[in-house]
């Protein structure tokens, strides 16, 4: 399996590994830092997950063998 293979959508949960270090901070230093940082991150991923998936009624550019779109 390439890269090129998984949807980018697959990306926007690699951004979920931004709360390791939060989690990390958190415990050592600042819950409330931390709290704050962890909802910003989660805005952040949210967006770039809807913004990466496809638009309702959107065509996906497939085309049949006659040039025309299909169903």
């Amino acid at each position: 399996m390439d890269l090129e293979d998984l949807p980018p959508r697959a990306f926007a949960a690699v951004g979920l590994l931004a709360l390791v270090p939060i989690a990390w901070y958190g415990l050592s230093l600042s819950p409330t830092a931390a709290a704050f940082a962890a909802v910003n991150v989660a805005i952040v991923i949210a967006a770039i997950y809807v913004a990466m998936g496809q638009l309702a009624g959107a065509d996906d550019g497939h085309h049949g063998d006659d040039g025309e779109p299909t169903a």
